[in-house]
């Protein structure tokens, strides 16, 4: 047949499959109105599946249904398809007498009424079919590299990759207000940022780690032994360095770090991560009697904090930057947890020449300022990720 055999009518294309339910279910429908409207109207049902496929499923649909349709259909369409595309079944065109196409729509829009109004050439206010084809490829990941659309629908989504060259190690929150975190992005970085982050919810309560005991076979899968080069050739390693990427609607953004551990214990069932109250081993930096002689003198002035091997300046700081910048000297001879107990608010000048390494030489070189370090045993929360054999050791004794 062609088009122009028509040319008195209003052509209304089905594009339809026998798998699509509601192409199937619109049949005698459509049957029903080519009848009702056959001088003015022709249905012309069209699938891309073989003449032997429709034909034998017409035939089973007719006997069960006790019933001969006599819509003619096309097969083996690879014309009208690409002429007029569309993503899915059903899939109306309607074309004018004149060859014009005056509708695209779904079957909602298959109707007495509005074929009433098409014939009249009234306006036809349907609804529009919008059907466009995006690209994807089944093989590859969605929404990688616009593989499946730009990303501008997705809800939620947990990524984790090896290190990727290129990337800078770093890490960034997108907050839905100033408690609840839509996403986390970290960029090459050990595995171990990923339960510091998780555990101590992002950075209200951050483990260091001085505050994470790896009670583990192999702890140098976590947390490596080298620095500088050695530290780059490591993380590169598989397992080793990773980009990590959470993101969540913002109806359950009040979740997000139930999520994020979640997601550890699924990606990384070897481990078993908790927080557990341990004594450790400490060193408070404590105040000695006598006068304020830590009081900054540069109040609004310039902030400074320098370290090195040794000594440090610290200028109108608070004392929580001396506990978070000499954690990483005093790691080098021990794993002992720094804390502050001055109870001091204000902001503070001290300047010492000492080896950052050894306790004895800085309280000699604090001691002018009445501050000291002293050991303490305290119970604190600690971080403790032990390999999953083990913990389930555990828990049988404790049964």
């Amino acid at each position: 047949m062609n088009l122009a055999d028509f040319e008195t009518k209003l052509i209304i294309i089905d594009f339809w499959a026998t798998w699509c339910i509601p192409c199937v279910a619109m049949i005698p429908k459509i049957d029903s109105l080519q009848k009702e409207f056959k001088h003015d109207v022709q249905f012309i049902s069209v699938s891309y599946q073989t003449e032997n496929e429709i034909t034998t499923f017409m035939d089973k649909l007719e006997k069960q249904h006790n019933v001969h349709y006599a819509i003619p259909y096309s097969t083996d369409d690879n014309l009208l398809r690409f002429m007029f595309p569309h993503k899915s079944l059903p899939h109306y065109v309607w074309i004018s007498a004149n060859g014009t196409v005056k509708a695209i729509t779904g079957a909602e829009e298959i109707t007495s009424a509005n074929i009433d109004k098409a014939m009249d050439d009234q306006p036809l206010l349907l609804t529009e079919k919008k059907d466009f084809m995006v690209p994807y490829d089944y093989n590859k990941p969605l929404l990688v590299d616009g593989n499946g659309g730009d990303g501008s629908q997705f809800i939620y989504h947990s990524i984790l990759t090896n290190y990727i060259p290129g990337l800078k190690a770093n890490m960034h929150l997108e907050r839905a207000d100033s408690i609840h975190v839509n996403s986390l992005t970290l960029t090459n970085c050990p595995v171990m940022w990923l339960y510091k982050h998780a555990f101590g919810n992002g950075l209200a309560t951050f483990y260091d780690e001085d505050r994470i005991l790896l009670e583990m076979k192999h702890p140098e899968e976590l947390i490596p032994s080298v620095r500088d080069a050695a530290y780059r050739n490591w993380l590169v390693k598989p397992g080793h360095g990773i980009c990590y990427d959470l993101r969540l609607p913002a109806s359950i953004s009040n979740q997000f770090y139930t999520v994020f551990r979640q997601n550890l214990v699924t990606l990384f069932p070897q481990y078993a991560a908790k927080v557990e109250k341990r004594k450790m081993k400490s060193l408070a930096l404590v105040r000695l009697p006598g006068s304020d002689r830590i009081k900054t003198m540069h109040a609004g002035g310039e902030v400074i904090g320098i370290f090195d091997n040794m000594g440090f300046t610290l200028q109108n700081t608070p004392l929580s930057t001396l506990i978070r910048r000499l954690q990483p000297f005093l790691r080098k001879s021990s794993s002992i947890v720094l804390i502050n107990k001055t109870g001091y608010k204000g902001l503070v000048d001290i300047k010492i020449r000492a080896d950052l390494t050894s306790v004895a030489d800085m309280n000699s070189a604090l001691k002018p300022y009445n501050v000291q370090w002293q050991e303490e045993f305290i119970e604190m929360d600690m971080l403790v990720i032990k390999d999953t054999c083990v913990q389930n050791q555990e828990s049988k004794k404790g049964e």
